[in-house]
């Protein structure tokens, strides 16, 4: 049986400056998962692709599964790839009419069954995917009825059909390693655009799930956090580092200080095993609930760039949207890190514009608050509500109504805000309005600073390419074409962590 697995993506999406793509961990995620719990997994060929990676059209990957044949096709796709998922999705079907397209990750979570609306797709993987993926596989070959399997979607007597939700994994080292032989480390360091280091990296999860509820987030891994132990983690940050070079990992934990004593635990074990690394907190950390043990621990382990979730500085819409942030004690995290960092790590805030309801005075609280800090990025995106969250239904109650299927911006250059008393072209404004307040002389003379940063660590190596990527450093110049810097904004997706589905 061969199976050829592909994450959906739309390069034509992207300019060169944002373009970047990593490792899917939900798709190796399913293949590590197979061939420990399958006994009969040698009968099976895995073959791994990356759209953005590869530079493939939905007409390449047609004419890529024609020459290959393979029964089955697994498509991953987040939300905002929608629209390329659907094209893919016809492409491969037009190329091959009798393979079996099997879909799965965040954008089937979120919208269900009713991605059965197109014909193309045969069956869907739901949510935490490894478990279902496997009875999937074990169906197929023993040629039983699939809707007895938990955790899918197919269509029974030519209607889409849901099977029983499965339980979640617990405890996460049932799952195996990903199958990280599928990947080509070098050629994703090369594509790395934003870091311009060419080092080897890698993302990592080390838990599952979140108890808060914000109104953006998709709970594709549950409302209940199952954390991997410490020892767990960091055998796998070895394996990486000793089997496969990769010295750069990305965090994608949904708030990996949660358990603030097992983070630091993994800290103190990255330093007691040696492991030069660098560590970059895109996402996951919940900044009132730091302290400063734990940053000083995150820092000497490799961490390079923290990354806290303002969201808004309105107390408000705090509650609105279901963050809850603690807004003073986060302020003093904000200033603590940039305290303990001494010139080892950026710290950014992530701010969002355009809530449903939001007023223009309620914008100016976000902007005053960061500016009232000493942080060094500050990225703001547009709200946009994403089908399947709370947050969606908010919005259209509002009279909220996007233009067509979700992409990286629905509305092209104009954003188009959820809030009904900010039209699309005063948010834009207002978006570049907070951009060139915080990025004034003073933050960028630090940020270029940083960027002559070279070493000896991986923490100070990745720091400064980190840096000249992010300001598009060429010739020693700053060219500050960085789509974090430029009027319109970028679309920061709340939900763009890789799951367990495919």
């Amino acid at each position: 049986m061969k199976i050829m697995m592909f994450s959906v993506d739309d390069p034509k999406d992207y300019d060169q400056l944002s373009a970047k793509t990593y490792p899917k961990l939900g798709l190796i995620s399913l293949v590590g998962y197979a061939r420990r719990h399958l006994d009969w997994v040698d009968e099976i060929a895995f073959q791994y692709g990356d759209m953005m990676l590869d530079g493939q059209t939905p007409a390449g990957v047609g004419a890529t599964v024609a020459a290959e044949s393979p029964e089955i096709v697994c498509l991953s796709a987040l939300s905002y790839n929608e629209a390329a998922f659907h094209e893919v999705a016809a492409a491969i079907r037009a190329a091959a009419p009798q393979t079996l397209i099997v879909a799965g990750g965040p954008y089937v979570s979120s919208s269900r069954l009713a991605v059965l609306e197109d014909g193309n797709v045969d069956v869907l993987v739901f949510d935490e995917g490894e478990e279902s993926f496997a009875a999937l596989l074990g169906a197929l070959r023993d040629k039983r009825g699939l809707d007895t399997v938990p955790g899918l979607g197919l269509r029974v007597n030519g209607k889409p059909f849901a099977t029983p939700a499965r339980e979640l994994i617990d405890p996460l080292e049932t799952i195996p390693l990903p199958a990280y032989d599928l990947i080509d480390f070098d050629a994703y360091a090369a594509q790395n655009q934003h870091l311009r280091s060419g080092g080897r990296f890698a993302p990592l999860v080390t838990s599952r799930g979140c108890p808060f509820r914000c109104v953006y987030c998709h709970a594709l891994h549950g409302k209940k956090t199952r954390f991997r132990s410490a020892e767990h983690v960091l055998d796998e940050i070895e394996h990486l580092y000793n089997v496969h070079g990769v010295t750069l990992f990305y965090i994608y934990d949904d708030i990996f200080n949660l358990d603030k004593q097992r983070a630091k635990t993994i800290c103190r074990g990255i330093i007691d095993r040696k492991l030069d690394i660098g560590i970059d907190f895109l996402n996951g950390l919940r900044g009132d609930m730091m302290d400063a043990e734990l940053i000083s621990l995150m820092l000497d382990a490799g961490t390079y760039y923290f990354a806290y979730a303002v969201e808004t500085a309105t107390p408000r819409l705090q509650d609105e949207i279901k963050k809850y942030n603690d807004l003073d004690t986060l302020a003093e995290t904000i200033s603590t890190t940039v305290d303990l960092s001494d010139g080892r790590a950026v710290i950014a805030t992530y701010n969002m514009v355009g809530f449903p309801g939001e007023s223009e005075d309620e914008i100016w609280n976000t902007i005053r608050y960061n500016l009232s800090l000493d942080h060094h990025i500050a990225d703001v995106a547009v709200t946009i509500p994403q089908e399947g969250t709370e947050l969606y239904q908010i919005a259209q109650r509002e009279g909220y109504r996007p233009d067509g299927s979700r992409t990286l911006n629905y509305a092209g250059d104009a954003p188009l805000s959820a809030s009904s008393l900010i039209s699309r072209q005063r948010l834009t404004e207002m978006v570049d309005t907070f951009k060139s307040a915080f990025f004034d002389g003073r933050r960028i003379s630090r940020l270029q600073a940083l960027a002559k940063e070279t070493g000896p660590t991986r923490q100070q190596q990745y720091l400064g390419k980190f840096v000249q990527g992010y300001l598009n450093i060429s010739d020693g110049q700053s060219h500050l074409a960085n789509a974090a810097l430029l009027t319109g904004g970028s679309v920061r997706q709340h939900a763009f962590t890789e799951s367990a589905a495919i």
